[in-house]
């Protein structure tokens, strides 16, 4: 685990593959980054996730396959409706509230990438 969180929702899954094209970055929330954690929400992506979080030989940031965070954390998913639940009892400010706002409005199955970084 990190001490941020990124979520990113997966656009299309093939075989043990997921590709994210959009990527959420919440504000630091320790109690809730916790609570999250402690949920059991979370299961280890199947293999790697195409997202704007791969890293070049240069070190920048680019599309790619990633599948492990910068602690060397495995990635995890959970649905949009599992993360919503639990993001219910925190008192929401800055780009959590419409982060939180964006989960309620998928459908409750879809899945989530969290990043943790």
């Amino acid at each position: 685990m990190g001490v941020d969180l990124t979520v990113m929702p997966v656009s299309w899954v093939s075989g043990d593959r997921m590709r994210a094209y959009s990527a959420m970055e919440l504000d630091r929330h320790r109690e809730m980054f916790k609570a999250i954690q402690n949920a059991g929400i979370e299961t280890d992506v199947p293999g790697p996730v195409t997202c704007y979080r791969a890293r070049n030989a240069d070190g920048d940031t680019c599309f790619g396959d990633v599948l492990k965070g910068p602690y060397d954390t495995t990635l995890t998913t959970a649905s949009a409706g599992d993360l919503h639940r639990v993001m219910i009892g925190f008192a929401l400010t800055g780009d959590n509230k419409w982060i939180f706002a964006a989960l309620g409005a998928m459908p409750p199955m879809a899945r989530v990438v969290l990043y943790w970084h």
